[in-house]
């Protein structure tokens, strides 16, 4: 029976153990599981209540999060308040791991001596006596190794900046040096020499110093608590009702303002390739009967502003070329003279943007094209060299099928194009042009597409 009583007990301690624990300023201990911890509050879920629970910071001294770490709470106003305290009292906070006062205190010594070796004249070492001086706090450094320091050289204002700076490098070196003789883990302690930029005032013996302060604990963190501002509730919006008589008034609460959403937008730059088809436009392929124009290539703006979005406007305008080179050839195959052919379309169209999927599109167009038909021959052409240009406008129609893929706001346009000019007469061709062709551009979109 008393075994039993004795492991229940000990389950208890264990349990009560493992909660994090919230120390008021009073020194009140709340027992819970603390949620979250900011300047202003403290969220717990309270062991004693079992419900969520609050505190404000600026009545809380400490929180403990198990075993594995301290919150020490300061109020704001102290947050970069050092003070300065003899070597005697800062070696009891070390004694007496009163952390609160330790992360906020540093000391210094003002009769610590170096010498040159005579083996090295450019380093420095203790002398003896401060040596001496320095082994309490070294002897006690050596049981607290979740102490973390730093040790700052600094000196007068006698002599130039530069030199005065080295000296303190070197001041700082040595006393690294015997802080590793002493077998002190050196990763817990940052040397540096100030030389003379941090004077303490016109008494230069009190700006010859090493200052000791401790900058960090292992398992310890700070937390600078605020004043507890409770937000604000917003005030409901009352207009006055005008069913009423005006005798009486009465208020209701308004209804939200419903914003409309934004249009979107999208603009591509695009390449195509043009390819004419020869089995409805003959007359544009055969070099005996037209230009001998095949394959081309362009590119040009798509704009689309979208209505809704499934259904967009779009713009387009663009040029592409068609470019072609005839060879007249002697009988044993030598070329005898040349022709050049290119066709220039500039060309602006107008149409709407279907999408069928969420990115797959079809889009019919219509709009004007302006054609220009120039020919060239070489200089041992037969009519001499020469230059001829014919420029006609024409309508268009056609459209594409087309593709998207999109990342964040950027547009990557894959569509397949066919357009058709209802042609009579143009140069020596009467037949209506036909040709299909492949686009691809890039571009943003205004709104991602959902």
């Amino acid at each position: 029976m008393r075994l039993t009583f004795y492991f229940v007990c000990c389950l208890i301690t264990q349990v009560a153990l493992a909660q994090d624990r919230i120390i008021g300023s009073d020194n009140t201990v709340i027992l819970g599981k603390i949620r979250s911890a900011s300047p202003q509050q403290i969220h717990f879920l309270n062991a004693t209540t079992n419900r969520p629970d609050s505190i404000v910071s600026e009545k809380v001294r400490e929180l403990q999060y198990g075993d594995s770490l301290r919150v020490l709470v300061f109020p704001a106003t102290e947050r970069d308040q050092i003070r300065l305290v003899s070597m005697a009292e800062f070696q009891d906070m070390i004694a007496r791991d009163d952390y609160a006062q330790l992360l906020r205190s540093k000391t210094a010594r003002y009769d610590l001596t170096f010498t040159a070796p005579p083996s090295n004249r450019t380093t420095l070492v203790l002398t003896p006596d401060a040596r001496s001086k320095l082994t309490p706090l070294v002897t006690l450094l050596r049981t607290r190794a979740k102490l973390s320091f730093a040790v700052t050289a600094h000196t007068d204002t006698v002599g130039l900046a530069g030199p005065n700076k080295l000296v303190t490098e070197r001041r700082a070196a040595a006393l690294r040096a015997y802080f590793i003789s002493n077998g002190l883990r050196i990763n817990n302690y940052v040397f540096s020499g100030r030389g003379e930029t941090e004077p303490l005032g016109d008494q230069q013996s009190l700006n010859r110093r090493i200052e000791f302060q401790c900058m960090a604990i292992q398992g310890v963190s700070l937390l600078f608590s605020e004043p507890y501002v409770p937000p604000k509730r917003p005030e409901p919006v009352v207009q006055k009702s005008t069913a009423t008589p005006a005798t009486q008034e009465t208020y209701t609460r308004t209804q939200p303002v419903e914003t409309k959403p934004k249009k979107a937008f999208s603009i591509i730059v695009f390449g195509e390739g043009l390819y004419t088809l020869e089995a409805l436009a003959d007359s544009w392929v055969d070099p005996d009967k037209g230009p001998g124009i095949l394959q081309g290539f362009g590119g040009g703006l798509l704009v689309t502003y979208f209505l809704t979005p499934g259904i967009g406007v779009s713009v387009q305008g663009g040029y592409s070329q068609w470019q072609v080179r005839r060879r007249y050839v002697t009988p044993d195959g030598a070329v005898q003279y040349t022709n050049d052919q290119s066709l220039q379309r500039i060309s602006g169209l107008a149409g709407f943007r279907l999408y069928a999927l969420k990115a797959v599109y079809i889009q019919p167009m219509v709009g004007g094209q302006m054609l220009t038909l120039s020919s060239e021959n070489s200089e041992t052409h037969p009519d001499g060299t020469s230059t001829a240009e014919t420029q006609k406008f024409f309508p268009t129609a056609g459209g594409s099928i087309g593709f998207e893929l999109g990342k964040s706001n950027l547009l990557i346009d894959v569509a397949a194009q066919y357009y058709f000019t209802p042609n009579q007469s143009f140069s020596t061709v009467t037949e209506p042009l036909h040709f299909v062709g492949l686009r691809l551009g890039v571009g943003f979109r205004s709104q991602k597409k959902n």
